[in-house]
């Protein structure tokens, strides 16, 4: 099996003392590269069905293995739709799958939720204003798990709800309005966060087509630092990239369930 590039660097979370810790997804996404870069010259070559990559030049790069260079090569078989090795159909706002060519809305029959055919997680898809704005921000707060004895920060982000500016809060507003036509909406681990970007592309680093409205900028996961008390981690959607915040910083959310 082919490994994200974020396996390896979250080897130290089966550290934490909770399953909230451990992804949900039976299969992983790729990571969206399909180009490879010789070793040599530098020169860069995009994977197609006609052209490959050299063992010679390239040995095992991300772009020669897995589900985007089998995509490229028109050998995998989805049953939705998304760019390269990634698998969506969209889901209306009433829970049912809707045409590839939904409106984005909140009437019936329009689209709101995006579903990953391959890691069976299904995910919110943010709007451009009201209570799943792109702009809105929200502190990193859990105080059902508390962990490292630390709950977080309820925070001073910019949201719909005024005084509810905190990533727990929004899961229960999420939940309240029943999103997709489903009450269990949580904040993503820091794995299935990860696994959702596509770094071959930048600002935004995730397909367009299904997650449309998507900053450029820092989206929180519901793992918090295992060392140190009052950060948590997050992902980076201009590049794909991996980090930690300080709990008390207001950035952006994408909530996830698991399920169709």
């Amino acid at each position: 099996m082919k490994l994200h590039p974020m396996v390896c660097g979250l080897v130290f979370l089966t550290l934490a003392p909770t399953a909230s810790f451990q992804t949900s997804s039976q299969t992983l996404d790729d990571t969206g590269i399909d180009v490879c870069r010789d070793r040599v010259t530098g020169v860069d070559t995009q994977v197609t069905q006609t052209t490959d990559c050299t063992p010679q030049s390239h040995g095992r790069q991300d772009a020669r293995v897995g589900r985007d260079a089998a995509a490229a090569k028109g050998a995998l078989v989805k049953a939705g739709g998304g760019s390269k090795g990634f698998d969506f159909i969209k889901i209306g706002i009433d829970g049912k799958p809707v045409a590839v060519n939904a409106k984005l809305g909140s009437a019936s029959g329009e689209w709101a939720c995006s579903y990953d055919n391959n890691t069976g997680l299904m995910w919110e898809v943010k709007t451009k204003s009201g209570l799943r704005s792109l702009v809105h921000t929200y502190a990193w707060y859990d105080s059902v798990n508390n962990y490292n004895n630390s709950a977080g920060s309820l925070g001073t982000g910019t949201c719909e709800v005024g005084g509810r500016c905190n990533t727990q809060s929004y899961v229960e507003d999420i939940n309240g309005i029943k999103l997709c036509g489903r009450n269990d909406w949580r904040m993503p681990t820091i794995n299935e966060l990860s696994y959702l970007t596509d770094r071959g592309r930048i600002s935004p680093a995730i397909d367009p087509d299904y997650f449309p409205n998507t900053e450029s900028e820092i989206y929180w996961s519901t793992t918090p630092h295992v060392l140190w008390a009052g950060y948590a981690w997050a992902v980076g959607f201009e590049l794909g990239s991996v980090v930690f915040w300080s709990a008390n910083s207001p950035l952006r959310v994408r909530l996830v369930r698991t399920g169709k």
